[in-house]
């Protein structure tokens, strides 16, 4: 019998998420999948909740308004300005770029102004307050390992 997603289990998931124009924002390939044990945190809560009970195999396709707040809550606070400069390529207004912090963890950034001296970044994720679709596809589903 194959294990359902749940609580205590591991998952391997290909996604894409994309907005309601079809932009793909992000997305983990079979290559390469996002791995997570359910609960973890790796994935917003409200897009795990849809994967609860699927099985290795399984594929579903979501659509998600803006007002379900499922990736959370618009932050004023993750609003940057950064020097133009630090841009090899000329940022478009309404681009996201993976930004790479010191951790070596990427987060995407989505471009708001851009002028000769500065480049106004939103790093909310590029979601939030917008309606997408959130495309899965189950790799496996096994318990988590016990370190």
């Amino acid at each position: 019998m194959t294990d359902a997603v749940g609580p205590g289990r591991r998952v391997a998931i290909e996604f894409s998420l994309r907005l309601a124009d079809g932009r793909l924002v992000e997305q983990a390939e079979a290559a390469q999948p996002l791995e997570f044990v359910y609960g973890d945190g790796s994935l917003a809560a409200g897009l795990e909740q849809r994967l609860l009970g699927l099985r290795a195999g399984d594929r579903r396709s979501f659509r998600i308004d803006a007002d379900e707040g499922v990736i959370g809550d618009y932050d004023e606070s993750r609003v940057q300005s950064l020097p133009r400069s630090e841009f090899t390529d000329p940022p478009r207004v309404d681009e996201v770029i993976g930004f790479t912090l010191p951790t070596g963890e990427e987060v995407p950034g989505v471009v708001m102004a851009v002028d000769a001296q500065q480049v106004t970044v939103d790093f909310n994720h590029p979601l939030v307050g917008r309606d997408f679709e959130f495309r899965v596809r189950l790799l496996s589903v096994s318990p988590a390992r016990r370190d």
